[in-house]
């Protein structure tokens, strides 16, 4: 695994390893703060590729990025775990704070996500693609994207969001290509039941339906 930790204002940081700028075998961060960091892709962190990955409570603040994930960038990736985080007020130029692909098995538990910002794309909190896991007990509140999904935005992977909640301002949840026939409506097991997955679902819409570009997404609640 390697990762590269971006130039900060202020960076406390446990690792497997302790070069600030160039770290390898980055599988833990630890009871960490990274602030006012500024790097292309992940503005924080970036990993190419991030394997058996472990972030815990760790706090990300006012990082920005040239291109995506202004506090973290994964390219690809499997069992990745971030647990007890606060991410707050990071600005990317492209998508926002969390650019996450290629990953299987990712998990976001009890995570804050707060005024972070996609200042020409999509995914102001969490941009993922081709990602498959779970997002569940966390926070979105008044992430903001040029394009859409203000909170999230999810491309092309199976994501499964659980006791999460959504607030402030045009909150928008776009799930491209989730609504697929791979799993069974009622037990979850990957075993089609010939109805789309999501079928029985309903959401609620916190944002600006006609910014929406995939319409709706199962019934409306």
């Amino acid at each position: 695994v390697r990762g590269i930790v971006s130039v900060c204002d202020s960076v406390n940081y446990i690792t497997e390893e302790d070069d600030l700028l160039e770290v390898f075998r980055l599988v833990k961060v630890l009871n960490s703060n990274f602030t006012n960091c500024i790097g292309g892709a992940g503005g924080a962190i970036a990993w190419n590729t991030a394997d058996d990955l472990n972030v815990h409570n760790v706090t990300l603040t006012n990082n920005k990025a040239n291109a995506g994930g202004a506090a973290v960038y994964i390219y690809e990736g499997r069992d990745v775990l971030f647990d007890n985080l606060t991410v707050r007020d990071n600005v990317g130029n492209d998508t926002g704070a969390f650019a996450l692909l290629n990953i299987r098995d990712l998990k976001v538990n009890n995570t804050l996500f707060e005024n972070n910002r996609a200042d020409n794309a999509q995914g102001g909190a969490i941009y993922t693609s081709y990602a498959d896991g779970t997002i569940y007990n966390s926070t979105f509140n008044d992430n903001t994207a040029a394009l859409y999904g203000n909170a999230l935005s999810v491309n092309y992977g199976n994501l499964n969001i659980t006791s999460s909640r959504f607030d402030g301002k045009n909150q928008i949840l776009l799930l491209r290509s989730v609504s697929t026939l791979k799993y069974n409506n009622i037990t979850g097991e990957h075993t089609p039941d010939s109805k789309p997955d999501l079928d029985g679902e309903n959401f609620v819409y916190f944002g600006d339906q006609a910014n929406m570009p995939y319409g709706l997404y199962g019934a409306k609640g």
